[in-house]
């Protein structure tokens, strides 16, 4: 059964939460470790009544909420130190499989020749502000346990290996993820867009938590903070592993989406409205290694091309 959305209305304690998010988030870009100082130095001014955010994507062709980002941002306002790989072009399937640690699955539902490339590792290491995860959990909409007043100043770390993205068709150019070209905005979707299908396979993320922090409430509340609402995220949560779904990342869009089934395994199909993103984003898993096929197409295409992976 599809579910539909309506538009969320956070409030001011959200939209601050999200500001010091989109700060972490810039860590992940060149762009943002060089503007990183400037941001904090804001941050000391008085906030305004209201503030609109939008959080940033992860950078690089990856697009989107980046899970995992957005969890560091809630366990403290900057991380103490981070590290990202860049995404690296393969000259074919066997080649990325060295550098991935993988063989990579393939569409056998595709017989034109894909592009390749390995997404790089990326982690961070963040000391844990009791205060501000305490006001996180109390404020949003999922159930969570005491906090030990111990676990202040503890470290976590969470790690995330190279993944694959296979891309086949005429796929858009990805766009810089500078200034100039926010600006200028991007350029115009090719005219065969329509057979581009991108397949990415990531495993899933390492997690070192205290004890008694649960990691549950955490991806819960990141899944919020990506867009979706406390229904959404909830059926998101008993479909996916948690380590799984630290891995993934969301679309910035999403409109509605359905339960499915890829190979027996259970999935979303998120269907996110184009808006030169693509128009749909499945996802499904094998443990806690996650799948997501995505594409410019019709949503009816998704699960018959996902379940022709070998």
């Amino acid at each position: 059964m599809t579910q539909s959305r309506g538009p969320h209305r956070g409030g001011r304690f959200w939209a601050e939460i999200a500001l010091a998010v989109a700060v972490v988030g810039l860590v992940f870009t060149v762009p943002g470790r060089d503007l990183f100082g400037k941001f904090l130095a804001s941050l000391r001014m008085a906030a305004p009544d209201r503030v609109s955010v939008t959080i940033p994507s992860f950078g690089g062709e990856r697009g989107g909420h980046d899970v995992m980002g957005l969890v560091g941002g809630m366990l403290a306002a900057t991380p103490t130190d981070t590290s990202i790989e860049p995404d690296q072009r393969m000259a074919d399937v066997p080649a990325a499989a060295r550098v991935a640690g993988f063989t990579p699955a393939l569409l056998a539902a595709r017989h034109d020749t894909p592009t390749v490339a390995v997404t790089g590792s990326r982690a961070f290491t963040v000391t844990v502000d009791r205060a501000r995860l305490r006001t996180i959990f109390d404020e949003a909409a999922v159930p969570s346990t005491d906090i030990p007043s111990g676990i202040d100043g503890d470290t976590v770390r969470i790690s995330v290996p190279r993944g694959v993205r296979v891309q086949y068709g005429h796929c858009p150019e990805p766009v810089a993820n500078n200034l100039r070209a926010q600006i200028q905005g991007p350029p115009p979707l090719p005219s065969d867009v329509a057979d581009c299908v991108i397949l990415a396979e990531q495993p899933g993320a390492t997690v070192q938590l205290p004890p008694h922090l649960d990691l549950a409430p955490l991806a819960a509340i990141a899944l919020q903070l990506s867009g979706m609402s406390p229904d959404e995220a909830a059926g998101f949560q008993r479909t996916f592993d948690p380590h799984a779904v630290l891995a993934m990342i969301m679309p910035r869009f999403t409109r509605s989406y359905d339960s499915v089934t890829v190979n027996g395994a259970r999935g979303l199909l998120l269907n996110t409205g184009g808006r030169r993103a693509p128009d749909y984003v499945l996802f499904w898993a094998r443990g806690d290694t996650a799948f997501s096929l995505s594409g410019y197409g019709s949503p009816t295409d998704a699960v018959p091309l996902a379940s022709s992976i070998h």
